[in-house]
């Protein structure tokens, strides 16, 4: 017969694995929304967008730029 505290052991050990789980999962959309924020704060309030072509061309040049600095090490 198992011990409780064996068995309090295995569900907490559980519910670390599950709370892990969920933080990893959420991780991604966390820094998508942060990287979404960034752009348009940074980049898509200042840029020209006259038309669908330029707005396009202007957020491909803001992203090669945000993309530079991400990588850059000092």
């Amino acid at each position: 017969m198992p011990s409780i505290s064996a068995g309090l052991h295995g569900y907490r050990r559980f519910r670390g694995l599950l709370r892990r789980a969920r933080e990893t999962q959420l991780l991604p959309a966390i820094n998508a929304e942060s990287f979404v924020k960034t752009i348009k704060r940074d980049y898509v309030a200042h840029m020209p967008k006259p038309d669908r072509e330029t707005a396009l061309r202007n957020l491909a040049i803001a992203f090669e730029h945000f993309n530079g600095f991400v990588g850059a090490s000092p």
